[in-house]
């Protein structure tokens, strides 16, 4: 586990809410956004293709890496209770 948890999206406008007029924090926060978006991006992707067709390959074994990864996301545990609640 990282020094500091994983921020929710809840406690990043918090901070954005705190701190708006800081051209740093706000830089920060759109950096945070854009890889927020990417690992979003690569679960869309692990979904799509079907994981369990390239496991046990290379291939395979990275795409494991990256779900485990993926799951402890905030971002992505967000965006799947997102498409829950459609």
């Amino acid at each position: 586990m990282p020094a500091h948890p994983p921020l929710t999206l809840d406690q990043l406008r918090e901070i954005q809410s705190r701190r708006r007029s800081d051209p740093d924090i706000t830089a920060l926060l759109w950096e945070v956004h854009r890889l927020r978006a990417t690992a979003i991006s690569a679960d869309q992707f692990l979904r799509a293709i079907g994981e369990g067709a390239i496991y046990g390959t290379y291939a395979g074994l990275s795409a494991k890496d990256l779900r485990s990864r993926l799951s402890l996301e905030p971002a992505v545990i967000e965006d799947a209770a997102r498409r829950l609640k459609r």
